[in-house]
């Protein structure tokens, strides 16, 4: 049985001072002039169409946030599998760590993904920072199985309206995530993202006489 780490859960809670948001909106000079003129609904409805529009695994995790999951598991498994094929900065990040020159046997470890290791923005949108990312390589078998169980949610950074947490801050996007976690009185929910995926070791274009340089984002 895959031994499941839970990222951190803020569990941002809506305030219910949408309007103290709009007079501070503490964001980017486009949304610090559009958050005051506008609801929740419609800001998020404005992020959606710029950002997310050519994004279909992000818009999906978006909407299982707004409307479809009401804080049901989302199952990651074939989203997992196809980042390993498809994104070559998580790749490169598994990569790294796995000790050159091993042939046999297994390793183990984990770490923290970061926004800055994807190449896809579209999955950089859809699960953003990893607290807690597991692998273990399996050289005998030639075979690379990962797995992580981590919360979706936002951050809005506003101290006296929502707890401020240690790694919360305020970002260009401020008022956006402020706008998403007001949602919530109108049935938006934090969910567990949780999954798993067992792939061969040559998806990340891992050998052990030549593994792949781990870039400069680890």
């Amino acid at each position: 049985m895959t031994t499941f780490h839970p990222g951190i859960n803020h569990g941002h809670a809506p305030s219910g001072r949408w309007a103290d948001v709009q007079a501070n909106p503490n964001s980017s000079w486009t949304l610090n002039r559009i958050c005051p003129r506008v609801t929740p609904t419609e800001l998020v409805g404005m992020a959606i169409w710029k950002e997310f529009d050519d994004k279909p695994n992000a818009l999906e995790h978006l909407n299982w946030y707004l409307t479809t999951g009401r804080g049901r598991d989302f199952d990651e498994n074939a989203n997992i599998s196809a980042m390993l094929a498809h994104d070559s900065g998580v790749k490169a990040a598994i990569a790294g760590r796995i000790p050159p020159g091993r042939t046999s046997g297994t390793f183990a470890t984990n770490f923290k993904l970061e926004q800055l290791h994807y190449t896809s923005q579209d999955y950089r949108f859809a699960f953003g920072a990893i607290d807690q990312v597991d692998f273990e390589v399996d050289f005998d078998a030639g075979t690379l199985h990962v797995w992580f169980q981590d919360r979706y949610e936002w951050h809005p950074y506003y101290p006296g309206l929502y707890t401020a947490f240690s790694d919360d801050g305020a970002r260009e996007t401020n008022c956006v995530h402020a706008a998403l976690v007001e949602l919530k009185s109108s049935g938006a929910a934090d969910f567990w993202m949780k999954g798993e995926a067992t792939v061969p070791l040559t998806t990340i274009g891992w050998s052990a006489a030549r593994p792949p340089s781990s870039g400069s984002n680890l």
